[in-house]
């Protein structure tokens, strides 16, 4: 019966309507404790919000610098080739589409070479 209570309590439900000497009394009650709970539930959803927002800037920037290093890595080998394959990295969607035909001379290093320049 006591959690039965506590439950109804916690949703601002409470059973003074019958007897109309408390009527006054669970207006009163209601309306702060609406009131109050809602302050409190906005002011925890502002906390995890600038909690999540603080951890997520924090990691992005690690993992920003980390994605950045390894697309260097990945790209600046065919960049420096001078057998024309930077041709197939060089170009961002949806240009690179157009370097369709190029795959075909991709497995010789003297058609490359030529399609490339």
């Amino acid at each position: 019966m006591s959690l039965r209570t506590l439950f109804d309590a916690f949703i601002s439900e409470y059973f003074y309507t019958e007897d109309s000497r408390y009527y006054t009394s669970y207006e009163i009650l209601m309306v702060m404790h609406i009131f109050v709970c809602h302050i409190f539930l906005f002011n925890y959803l502002v906390a995890i919000l600038s909690t999540v927002f603080t951890m997520m800037a924090e990691a992005s920037e690690f993992s920003y610098r980390c994605d950045k290093y390894e697309f260097i890595e990945k790209y600046s080998i065919p960049m420096l080739d001078e057998d024309g394959y930077k041709e197939l990295v060089i170009h961002p969607p949806p240009f690179n589409f157009m370097t369709i035909p190029i795959l075909f001379a991709a497995f010789s290093r003297k058609s490359m070479r030529g399609v490339g320049h």
